[in-house]
């Protein structure tokens, strides 16, 4: 997030969702030491933002075998679950089977479909796990000649943030702040919901 970033998203009406990812592409990356590092950084990233307490979404950008989640995987979440605090709660980004094991061992509360990643293992043959919140299904390449742009189904479970604590309506475009007093929350009234991806 760059500084500004949230101010603009949120002050347009528009909604975000927080995930942390450093790295995770390979399998080393998933140490009991880093998931306590990754929750209290996405933690102390996510209160000087002014991210209200949320669901934040922890990636793994890697296609973990079965044998891996059970040894690396569950392990790393277990240690984020353990040190994520400030009212919080852990979610998970990954492939369908990563989703729903780390899911069904309590270490995440909301899973965070990556359905793009068509070549990877753990989404092949398995169905979208229980529960799911978001699911990334298909990229637009250079929309309106600028992004590649992700389509999301939205299963409406648990909703997008479309709050800060720091930023109001009126607010210059200014360096983030750790002082939240006098700062009034910005609420998105809208609530727009996509059809269910299964």
């Amino acid at each position: 997030i760059r500084t500004g970033e949230l101010r603009r998203i949120v002050s347009h009406g528009l909604q975000y969702f927080p995930i942390f990812q450093e790295y995770s592409t390979k399998l080393s990356h998933f140490s009991t030491d880093n998931g306590h590092r990754h929750a209290k950084q996405a933690q102390a990233a996510a209160q000087r933002l002014g991210i209200p307490q949320t669901v934040i979404y922890f990636a793994v950008d890697y296609d973990a075998t079965d044998p891996e989640v059970t040894s690396t995987i569950l392990p790393y979440f277990e240690a984020v679950k353990q040190s994520l605090g400030g009212g919080y709660k852990v979610g998970i980004y990954a492939s369908r089977n990563i989703c729903a094991r780390v899911v069904k061992a309590g270490y995440a509360v909301a899973p965070f479909v990556s359905d793009m990643s068509t070549g990877f293992s753990g989404n092949l043959g398995f169905p979208i796990p229980d529960g799911w919140v978001f699911d990334q299904f298909d990229e637009i390449h250079g929309y309106h000649g600028k992004w590649d742009l992700d389509r999301v189904a939205f299963s409406g479970r648990i909703g997008a943030v479309g709050s800060s604590l720091l930023y109001s309506s009126d607010a210059a475009d200014e360096e983030d702040s750790l002082d939240l007093a006098g700062r009034r929350i910005i609420k998105n009234t809208t609530n727009q919901q996509h059809q269910p991806h299964t």
